[in-house]
C-alpha cells in the first residue's frame, strides 16, 4: 500500500499496527543489547518491551473537575493482573501540575494513591522537582515519612504477594472503563485488570480459566483470536459481563457483533444517544434481577448510545427500550406503552457450559455521570443473579473503603487493605473521616491462627466456621491492614 497520510485512510489501522510492531522490534534490540552487558540491570519505562519495571504516574493537574480516586489503583492493576515478570512502578506526582511544580497537591489525594500503590502490593515511589530539603511546600513531607517507615517496618508482607481475585476485567478506556472500576470499588467485589491482547497468554499470572468471571465494557475491537478465545471460555464453563458496543468491529473494520456466546444476532441498529431515554422495568426484569434492589422503580433513565439486539433462540432479554419521548412542556411529560420497544437493554444467555450477559449499552459510563443507584442495581444484579457469582468478600463497609485482598505466594500469610476515601468531596481532598465497626467475613486459603490489624497494632477476636472467618474492625482511618496468620 501507498504510505497513510491521514486517519481517514482505509488501511491506517494496519498502518498504526506496522508502526507498533516496527518500534516495538527497534526497542527490544537496544534493551537486548543493555542486558548483554550486564544481565542484572533492571530496565525501567513507560512501556512493556524489553523493561522488567513498567512506570506510569498519579498527579494531579490545572485541568477542572475532580480527580479521580483510584488513578494509582488502575495504573498498579493493570501491569499486576498482566504480567507475571514484570513489576508496576507507579509514581506518586508531589507537585500539583506541570506549571506549578514548586508546591505540592493535597496531602490527602496523595497520601490515598500512595494507599492504592501499597495495598495493592506495588512498590512505592514519590516524585518533587528538585531537593526535599530546599522544598518550599512541606505538609506531604510528615506523611511520606510515615508511610515509607511503615513500610519498611512491614516490609516482608508486601513481597513476593499476588492479589486474590475472582473477578477479570479487560483493560479499556474513558469513562466505560472508570464506571466499572467504581462499581466494583464502591460494592467490594475483588478484581484484576487484564490488558486484552494477553489474554490467554504465557505472559499473565494467572490462566483466563481461573476468573469465575470476565467483565468487558465497551472494548469495540476484539481480534479474532480474542473472540475464539473468550466464546470458548464461556462454552466450557466461564461467565463474562459485556457492556456497550463490544466485539462489534473486528479485523477488516466490519460493524457486526463477533462473540457467539452473548445471546443476540451479529446484525444490530444504533440508537444514538439522546434526552428522555428510558428502560422499562418489568415485575420478571426485578424477579431475574433481585426484587430488593429494585423494589422502589419501574423506570430507569439510559442516557447512552444503545444497540438494538435482536436475540438468539434460547436467550432472555429484560428492561425494554422506551425511546426519547415528549419532555416538555410538563402537562405533556408522558408516554405511552405504543411506545415501548421489544429492544432488550440486557440479555442472558446459556453457551454451552457457562452464562453470559450482555449490556448493550454504556452502563459503566452513565454511572460514572451521575452514579445512578439504578444503573448500580442493574450492575449487582447481572453478576450476583444472573452470573451467580460468588464473593470471596462479604462485608457491610462503607461505599466509601476500597478494599483489596493478597495473598504470600510461599503459602505464609494473606491480608486484606482497608482505605478511607471518605475524604473525597468534589475538588477539595479533606481528612478522611474514622469509620467504626466494619465486620468482614472471607475465606481464607487456609485455616486460621491469628488476625492481627497493622495500623492500629490490634489483634482481633474472630470466629471461624465452614471455611470462612468473620471480625469486626473497631476502627478505619486513613487506612488498615488486616494481616491473617495461618495454623
Amino acid at each position: 500500500h501507498k504510505l497513510h497520510v491521514n486517519n481517514n485512510d482505509p488501511y491506517i489501522e494496519e498502518y498504526r499496527k506496522f508502526q507498533r510492531e516496527t518500534s516495538n522490534e527497534l526497542y527490544k534490540k537496544v534493551t537486548d543489547f543493555i542486558k548483554q552487558q550486564n544481565p542484572d540491570l533492571i530496565i525501567y519505562n513507560y512501556n512493556d518491551v524489553g523493561t522488567s519495571w513498567i512506570a506510569s504516574e498519579s498527579g494531579a493537574s490545572m485541568r477542572p473537575g475532580v480527580d479521580n480516586i483510584y488513578h494509582a489503583t488502575i495504573n498498579v492493576k493493570r501491569t499486576l493482573g498482566t504480567y507475571k515478570d514484570k513489576s508496576p512502578v507507579n509514581l506518586i506526582m508531589g507537585f500539583q501540575a506541570i506549571g506549578y511544580r514548586n508546591i505540592m497537591s493535597s496531602p490527602n489525594l496523595l497520601r490515598n494513591w500512595w494507599l492504592e500503590d501499597m495495598l495493592h502490593g506495588a512498590p512505592i515511589g514519590f516524585v518533587v522537582v528538585g531537593t526535599l530539603v530546599h522544598y518550599e511546600d512541606r505538609l506531604f513531607i510528615p506523611i511520606v515519612n510515615e508511610l515509607f517507615r511503615f513500610h519498611k517496618d512491614h516490609e516482608k508482607l508486601f513481597t513476593n504477594v499476588q492479589a486474590v481475585n475472582n473477578v477479570a476485567v479487560v483493560a479499556g478506556t474513558g469513562s466505560e472503563f472508570q464506571g466499572l472500576i467504581k462499581l466494583l470499588s464502591e460494592e467490594h467485589i475483588m478484581y484484576d485488570i487484564v490488558e486484552a491482547k494477553y489474554l490467554g497468554t504465557e505472559v499473565t499470572p494467572r490462566k483466563l480459566e481461573d476468573y469465575d468471571v470476565v467483565i468487558i465494557g465497551n472494548v469495540t475491537n476484539l481480534e479474532a483470536r480474542l473472540v475464539t478465545l473468550l466464546d470458548t471460555y464461556v462454552q466450557k464453563g466461564g461467565k463474562l459481563l459485556v457492556t456497550g458496543a463490544t466485539s462489534t468491529s473486528d479485523d477488516s473494520g466490519n460493524s457486526v457483533i463477533q462473540l457467539n456466546s452473548l445471546g443476540v444476532e451479529p446484525e444490530f441498529e444504533v440508537f444514538p444517544e439522546s434526552q428522555a431515554t428510558y428502560l422499562k422495568v418489568s415485575d420478571s426484569d426485578k424477579k431475574a434481577f433481585g426484587e430488593k434492589d429494585f423494589d422502589s422503580f419501574t423506570l430507569m433513565m439510559m442516557n447512552s448510545r444503545f444497540l438494538k439486539c435482536n436475540l438468539r433462540k434460547g436467550a432472555s432479554g429484560y428492561f425494554r427500550l422506551l425511546p426519547t419521548n415528549m419532555y416538555g412542556p410538563a402537562e405533556k411529560t408522558y408516554y405511552t406503552d405504543e411506545e415501548i420497544t421489544n429492544y432488550p437493554g440486557a440479555v442472558s444467555y446459556d453457551y454451552g457450559k457457562g452464562k453470559t450477559v450482555f449490556i448493550p449499552w454504556m452502563l459503566g459510563s452513565e454511572y460514572d455521570k451521575k452514579g445512578n443507584y439504578a444503573h448500580r442495581a442493574v450492575f449487582l444484579g447481572s453478576l450476583k443473579s444472573l452470573l451467580q457469582v460468588e464473593e470471596n468478600i462479604v462485608t457491610d463497609a462503607s461505599p466509601l473503603v476500597e478494599m483489596t485482598h493478597l495473598s504470600n505466594l510461599n503459602g505464609a500469610f494473606e491480608w486484606i487493605g482497608m482505605i478511607n476515601h471518605s475524604g473525597f468531596l468534589g475538588t477539595s481532598v479533606r481528612e478522611p473521616v474514622s469509620i467504626h465497626n466494619t465486620s468482614i467475613r472471607f475465606k481464607p486459603l487456609k485455616p486460621v491462627r491469628e488476625l492481627r490489624l497493622l495500623r492500629s497494632g490490634m489483634t482481633l477476636k474472630f470466629k471461624q466456621d465452614d471455611g470462612w472467618v468473620e471480625c469486626l474492625v473497631p476502627e478505619i482511618g486513613d487506612f488498615e491492614m488486616l494481616l491473617c496468620l495461618y495454623k
